[in-house]
């Protein structure tokens, strides 16, 4: 899944509204997942150890052909048929942290500085 993380307050619901789900992750934290509820599609999601941020879920929006990966993770679950670009992170699992995405993100040149 193509992911953008985004300030907390960064998410807008236009029309309709959105219904939060609690998740339990593989570590025992918990997340909520905002979902459309007529469809279930995730529209986004927050760890709720990690408030000031969500995980919006890029395929949900209009138009994501602009965005380009600067990590992937979870590349041990990569399927064969799957090319990476070499040019990006890369992560077996989650990363230890989010500084090294950030970086790579900032000095691409299409981030914030």
């Amino acid at each position: 899944v193509l992911a953008l993380r985004v300030p907390y307050r960064g998410v807008t619901v236009t029309k309709g509204e959105a219904k939060l789900y609690v998740r339990p992750e593989a570590d025992g934290q918990k997340r909520n997942v905002a979902r459309c509820p007529n469809c279930l599609t995730a529209l986004w999601s927050e760890a709720l150890s990690l408030p000031q941020y969500h995980t919006v879920y890029a395929g949900t929006l209009d138009d994501s052909s602009a965005l380009r990966p600067v990590a992937h993770i979870w590349t041990q679950d990569t399927q064969p048929w799957i090319s990476l670009a070499d040019d990006v992170l890369k992560y077996p699992q989650n990363p230890p942290d989010m500084s090294a995405i950030a970086e790579a993100w900032r000095s691409r040149g299409d981030g914030p500085a």
